[in-house]
């Protein structure tokens, strides 16, 4: 989705400054690295103030756009754990919060403020586990050292190894009902895992220095494969990005659907609600003074979405009625 919005950006500048961006990324010139990085700096502001304005104009593009801040935030995620950085790691979280609560997600919105606010006291709670995760990246695991931007989580690191040398077929459920027995199959999972492993070792079954798997071609190829039916699929429907739709409303591009007023609201201040809600529960639950137990009932936000555009209970007005026909007929006359 990204990609096609950039596509409308460079159709909306004009020739001199889209041959430019053209040149600018199609014609790198790595002796000038200095010209090259300025170009690329230009582009990214002009076309940051583009998005900017559109949002504003546009709440269809407003609302797609957040759907980008969001996956944009998963991006970043994963990459504070693969590159093992703690203090992305605790700011990304901080940001996706809001997300949670205003989606309820309920266990993600108790928990995950507790963690954070853990993590962001650790150095003073404690100094010497916080130094290794900030020098050493201890709170991650690299099982190689040959290539970058491969640390995992420590819990998947172990269902990658130790739980997956161990496993049985079925899993632990219908091996015994002894308990005696599940206690040995427990305690001795560590020395099954490491004799597997020399195992493989032995028999050239394991190679340490494997490239990692989203270098393969056949990933790659998978990737861009996907990325392709994703555009195919918004480009026959109707393009959230384009400037040739009505700026007015928010339009759902699958039915050309337009959302009514509450859904509209809802779906638009989603990060807000949900920051301030974020807001009230540390004030109220991870504060020291605060007043309400951590694990007492988390009310719902309810947020409205497209679902609920034609509820029973929800009075739709004729004019929006007739604003729907006439965005859907729209629809059906690009897609044919």
């Amino acid at each position: 989705m990204e990609e096609l919005r950039f596509q409308e950006y460079l159709e909306s500048v004009d020739e001199a400054k889209y041959e430019k961006i053209v040149s600018t990324f199609t014609a790198i010139n790595w002796e000038n690295h200095a010209e090259v990085e300025e170009n690329i700096l230009d582009t990214q502001l002009e076309y940051e103030e583009w998005v900017g304005k559109r949002r504003e104009e546009n709440p269809t593009f407003e609302f797609f756009s957040s759907l980008i801040d969001i996956v944009s935030l998963l991006l970043v995620f994963i990459r504070a754990t693969r590159t093992s950085d703690f203090n992305l790691h605790l700011a990304v979280i901080e940001h996706m919060m809001p997300c949670y609560f205003a989606y309820d997600r309920t266990n993600y919105a108790r928990y995950l403020p507790a963690y954070w606010t853990e993590m962001c006291n650790l150095k003073m709670t404690h100094p010497l586990a916080y130094e290794e995760f900030q020098t050493r990246g201890s709170w991650t695991i690299q099982r190689q050292d040959k290539w970058p931007f491969a640390s995992i989580a420590c819990d998947q690191g172990l269902e990658e190894t130790l739980n997956r040398d161990t496993k049985i077929q079925g899993g632990i459920r219908r091996f015994t009902f002894i308990r005696s027995a599940v206690l040995r199959w427990l305690y001795a999972q560590p020395e099954r895992a490491e004799i597997a492993r020399i195992c493989e070792e032995m028999c050239g079954l394991e190679r340490s220095d494997r490239k990692p798997k989203e270098l393969d071609k056949t990933r790659i190829r998978r990737v861009r494969e996907l990325v392709h039916s994703v555009k195919n699929t918004i480009c026959s429907m109707l393009n959230p990005w384009s400037s040739s739709e009505d700026n007015s409303y928010l339009v759902n591009i699958s039915s050309g659907a337009i959302a009514i007023d509450k859904v509209k609201d809802d779906l638009l201040q989603a990060y807000h609600i949900g920051k301030t809600n974020m807001t009230q529960f540390l004030k109220d639950r991870i504060n020291p003074d605060g007043k309400i137990n951590l694990y007492d009932t988390l009310p719902k936000v309810n947020l409205k979405t497209f679902a609920h555009n034609y509820d029973t209970s929800t009075k739709v007005s004729s004019s929006t009625i007739s604003k729907n026909s006439r965005s859907l007929l729209a629809n059906l006359g690009r897609s044919t």
